[in-house]
């Protein structure tokens, strides 16, 4: 076990001795180890959105999911922690906790009964074994996605899962192809068996060597290339009508998903009923679609005229005077895009506002949900009257010369306009 298990351990055990999850102490600490490993052997980070992309495993109440990591942040904040929390998303679909290993500064995603992000996580470090490429064009997409501020699933546009399965699609697809359908792939040694977690099934090659023989002639295209090949190649797709799956090379459209409305489909690898990128709108599409095209023609183009331009330009990519359709959320509690007020690790201040932002919008009243008033009083009997059925008449409103006015609705004086007709 190395240091940062180490230091997990220590830490669940002293946050498990105020609460453990009822039906889950069994399984915790495989779950936080197999994650921790995966993070200490360089795993790419395409699933750090995974809070967003998962939910908790069944049988495990959400409440008792959000006591146990309020535990664990308040064990992981003390000063002999060998953690730092940094961000607390707790209104995820999976509640988790951003922290920092002082030690060795890694950064750590903290939840708990999450076996699909498990098993996430498993196969995006199969596929980042099978060739070095896929690790440095994850690097190089995700990091072009920032800077366009387009890496952002909270605020409805993708989330780094989402970007990543975009590129396993795109690599797929090449000829030859960089990486298999691991979904598929059965050898003599690792027969296809199947795996369930909840109601899917979760099996996949993990032998990246015998997976390697299987794209024998190895495609000799450079990462350069292939970045540019897979701006190209989003670029022209059908986002109208195609859904993108990693699991098998059979087109899928979005009507056999039922997903006929969405602007964007990316189909979870595992999570067969999940839509990875059902928070973008048309127009987070239209502008994802533009900072593609707008990539393309700088990697392609630009940087071959000029050598010497920058790399990664953000006048470049994203676009000058172009904005992100989507104002960023962020907490208005401390300003921080990382989380929402109700996740803020800052105390609430006495004076705070009950809502923040747009005010909500009520109803219009109609005679059937305007306000409830009783029932008229008989002056003369003193008892309530009956109630009269059909819509209250209007009430006639007198004028200043002690006419009856038609204009009932009216609460001031008649424009001018109207005042010279009358």
């Amino acid at each position: 076990m190395d240091p940062l298990e180490d230091s997990l351990a220590a830490l669940v055990l002293d946050a498990a001795a105020g609460h453990v999850p009822a039906g889950m102490p069994r399984a915790l600490d495989s779950l936080v180890f197999e994650s921790a490993s995966a993070a200490a052997a360089g795993e790419d980070d395409g699933d750090e959105d995974a809070g967003d992309e998962d939910s908790p495993d069944q049988g495990v109440d959400r409440a008792d999911l959000v006591r146990f990591l309020k535990a664990v942040a308040r064990v992981a904040s003390t000063p002999r922690s060998a953690f730092e929390v940094s961000t607390r998303i707790f209104s995820a679909r999976v509640p988790l906790l951003r922290m920092i290993h002082k030690t060795s500064q890694l950064k750590c995603d903290f939840v708990v009964s999450n076996r699909l992000g498990v098993e996430n996580t498993a196969l995006l470090r199969t596929y980042t074994q099978i060739d070095e490429r896929f690790h440095k064009l994850g690097f190089a997409v995700k990091h072009w996605a920032g800077m366009c501020e387009i890496n952002d699933a909270a605020n409805n546009m993708l989330s780094s899962y989402a970007i990543i399965n975009m590129l396993i699609y795109y690599l797929q697809r090449t000829s030859p192809p960089v990486l298999p359908f691991l979904q598929l792939l059965e050898t003599p040694a690792h027969p296809r068996v199947e795996k369930p977690v909840g109601p899917w099934d979760v099996y996949f090659l993990a032998d990246a060597a015998a997976a390697r023989q299987t794209l024998l002639p190895r495609n000799p295209a450079t990462t350069g290339e292939l970045l540019i090949g897979f701006f190209d190649y989003f670029a022209r797709f059908d986002y109208e009508t195609v859904t993108i799956c990693t699991r098998e090379p059979t087109p899928l459209s979005k009507a056999d998903k039922g997903w006929a409305d969405a602007a964007f489909a990316i189909e979870d690898p595992f999570d067969l009923s999940h839509n990875l990128t059902k928070g973008v709108q048309p127009l987070g599409l239209r502008y994802i679609l533009e900072c593609i095209r707008r990539a393309r023609e700088h990697f392609g183009r630009t940087l071959a005229s000029h050598p010497n331009a920058p790399v990664f330009d953000p006048a470049a990519l994203a676009g000058v005077g172009m904005p992100s359709p989507l104002a960023p959320r962020r907490c208005f509690r401390c300003q921080s895009r990382e989380h929402q007020i109700n996740d803020c690790p800052r105390p609430k201040p006495e004076n705070e506002p009950r809502y923040h932002g747009t005010p909500r919008k009520s109803a219009p009243q109609t005679p059937a949900s305007g306000p409830r008033r009783g029932p008229a009083r008989d002056a003369a009997s003193g008892h309530h009257a009956a109630p009269q059925s059909g819509p209250r008449p209007k009430p006639q409103i007198k004028s200043r010369d002690g006419q009856d006015s038609s204009r009932a609705d009216w609460r001031s004086p008649a424009p001018p306009a109207a005042a010279a007709a009358a």
